[in-house]
């Protein structure tokens, strides 16, 4: 059996703590290095992906909100200005969503996009520019026929991605808690 020293047992120990010292210190750099890239993660949903979706959502909405306003109303320039500028930030919005990590409902809005606008720009808004009440009544039709449905879809496949999104950060976020 090997004798040591309390001299060569006292180094042995110290250099003992000082390895398992630098062991800890490793593992605990190397989970606050994941712990900063799921944050990082995090964050990039929140304030691009879901920042940009939310965006998308509000414009919808304020959008269809603006030509329902319209039946009490007269169509004048600067309304039908307005409209035209939000459906151009929304139609702008919704092509620059990446259908890559949800494509079914990313997909159906963008398709849904083209088919409402193209309702609006051809059938509705002729009608709503004669100044017309017949012609004001057939526009409402379209609206209520043709371009609701589509309102809807969108509204709903937007609300489907914010969802995951925010299921997401939520993950990220229980898995860091739990570390």
């Amino acid at each position: 059996m090997l004798k040591l020293s309390i001299q060569k047992k006292l180094v042995l120990s110290y250099a003992i703590v000082i390895i398992l010292t630098a062991m800890v210190s490793a593992i605990g750099i190397s989970s606050t290095i994941q712990n900063v890239q799921v944050a990082d993660h995090a964050q990039e949903v929140l304030e691009v992906r879901h920042a940009r979706t939310r965006s998308t959502y509000n414009t919808l909405f304020e959008m269809h909100k603006d030509i329902l306003a319209l039946r009490n109303k007269n169509a004048d320039a600067a309304s039908l200005k307005k409209i035209q500028e939000e459906m151009d930030s929304f139609n702008t919005a919704s092509k620059a969503m990446h259908a890559t990590r949800y494509p079914k409902e990313i997909g159906t809005v963008k398709e849904k996009t083209d088919i409402y606008i193209n309702n609006y720009q051809q059938k509705f808004l002729p009608l709503i520019s004669t100044g017309n009440a017949q012609d004001k009544e057939k526009a409402f039709k379209v609206i209520e026929a043709e371009m609701t449905p589509d309102f809807i879809d969108m509204a709903i496949n937007l609300e489907t991605v914010i969802e995951y999104q925010i299921k997401d950060v939520d993950i990220a976020v229980t898995d860091l808690k739990d570390m």
